[in-house]
């Protein structure tokens, strides 16, 4: 089932070297819809509100997967303990992504050295608010910051053939 995406969910796909290790390009899609199935929806009890929500992915079921303009999430290699999101999800300030909560700085700390890595990551932005955020991790975080990367330039970042 497709469920339609809020106007400010926009996704950050990630194409990860063949090694996963090495380096990381990130870019930003609109989200048109999630794709989910009967099982990763449910009713789940707030505490913090004291109500019964119904939530998309509660714990335990599986993730949503994003239906974007433009190119789907990019496959991940198997990288052992070192976590590779193929995407995260950037709404209203907030990122989440499978197995990443948080702000979407600290998204970008996260996929660069979490677990021990040292990936060199690249940022080709379209969305300002994410783009201005590139630039400021980037300018802090020059060490994981590919040589090139530092600026956004979407036409860095090839796409996937059709049907791969």
């Amino acid at each position: 089932m497709i469920v339609p995406s809020f106007p400010d969910d926009v996704v950050v796909a990630i194409r990860y070297d063949q090694t996963g290790l090495a380096t990381a390009d990130l870019a930003d899609y609109q989200a048109v819809g999630w794709r989910i199935d009967d099982y990763a929806a449910g009713w789940g009890f707030n505490p913090l509100t004291n109500r019964w929500v119904y939530v998309i992915c509660p714990p335990g079921r599986t993730q949503p997967q994003p239906q974007l303009i433009g190119d789907a999430p990019f496959p991940t290699p198997n990288t052992g303990q070192v976590v590779s999101p193929p995407w995260a999800r950037v709404q209203s300030g907030l990122c989440s992504a499978p197995e990443f909560r948080g702000s979407l700085a600290d998204f970008f700390t996260f996929v660069a050295t979490n677990n021990g890595a040292h990936r060199l990551l690249s940022g080709n932005f379209l969305h300002s608010n994410i783009d201005n955020t590139w630039k400021q991790w980037s300018q802090q975080n020059g060490d994981l910051v590919q040589p090139s990367g530092a600026t956004s330039q979407r036409s860095r970042l090839p796409t996937r053939p059709r049907g791969s």
